[in-house]
């Protein structure tokens, strides 16, 4: 079924550009989520840009119909989406009030990011909130399970104490932007975690547990203008271990949404096989 799918859109997309002699490529709705097509059709010769949104759901199809519109009717064209990062935002006293509500043992820090850093080197995994909700079905680092990913024991971990779920499920690397192409092949310009690439044998090498059965990959290439304190935690990330890259996940519960609120990001913790919380400026540690 997915090889049918991929030749289809290979098809389609053969046809488009015979009809336009456009060389960019722009993907909505549902199917659009197929990140394992988006990577073919990315990976076709007369294809040199492709854009798949981050709310690339059934919903996304209407996106595309109101940008079409509006570039017809009054020759207005939106600017790219280039962050997904425009859901709702808490700041650190509204944190700090659920917090105190919730009944947690917290404590405040200076920097998230090296906050972040340490546990992740002490503990491997850590529950991360930062910032705005991201829009659509990924978590881009504000509302994330984070992870070294050197070891494949980690990602199997996750998948069944933390997720409980089937322990063939990939999880999906945030990179730096600049270093992608080490990694990972055609891979800098995808911000979304939406679009698959293949591994390097050198990714393959330092980095397995990001890396699924078939060496493909779903990236998250972070730029310094998109996320601030998460490109910080990357670059930290690679001068603690070499390699500017960390596993990265949805915080949520099995048959859950992402998290939104921070009581939501609280409630969810304390329920998970997970030590430490980075939510703001501020630590939750369950083994004070």
């Amino acid at each position: 079924m997915q090889y049918a799918l991929e030749e289809t859109a290979k098809y389609l997309a053969v046809w488009l550009h015979k009809k336009t002699g456009m060389r960019n490529l722009c993907l909505a709705g549902g199917v659009a989520l197929n990140c394992k097509m988006n990577g073919e059709l990315a990976r076709l010769p007369f294809i040199d840009n492709i854009y798949v949104t981050p709310i690339a759901g059934d919903a996304g199809a209407g996106l595309g119909a109101a940008v079409f519109s509006s570039v017809n009717h009054n020759g207005h064209r939106p600017r790219p989406l280039l962050t997904a990062d425009i859901g709702r935002g808490f700041n650190n006293k509204d944190i700090l009030l659920a917090l105190d509500q919730s009944g947690v043992s917290y404590s405040h820090i200076q920097n998230p990011a090296e906050e972040a850093i340490n546990k992740l080197l002490d503990e491997k995994v850590i529950s991360f909130y930062q910032g705005r909700s991201e829009i659509g079905p990924r978590a881009l680092g504000n509302r994330s399970i984070l992870a070294l990913p050197q070891e494949s024991a980690t990602r199997d971990y996750i998948n069944s104490q933390v997720k409980h779920r089937e322990l063939w499920r990939p999880l999906c690397p945030s990179v730096l932007q600049d270093q992608s192409d080490v990694y990972f092949d055609n891979s800098s310009g995808y911000p979304f975690m939406n679009i698959s690439s293949h591994a390097s044998d050198f990714a393959k090498k330092r980095i397995p547990a990001v890396i699924h059965v078939d060496g493909s990959v779903r990236v998250q290439s972070v730029s310094k203008g998109t996320s601030s304190i998460y490109y910080d935690l990357l670059k930290l990330t690679g001068s603690a271990i070499g390699d500017p890259v960390l596993l990265n996940t949805s915080f949520n519960g099995r048959g859950e949404p992402i998290v939104d609120s921070p009581t939501d990001a609280i409630r969810c913790f304390m329920r998970m096989p997970i030590n430490s919380m980075i939510i703001g400026d501020y630590l939750v540690s369950k083994r004070k």
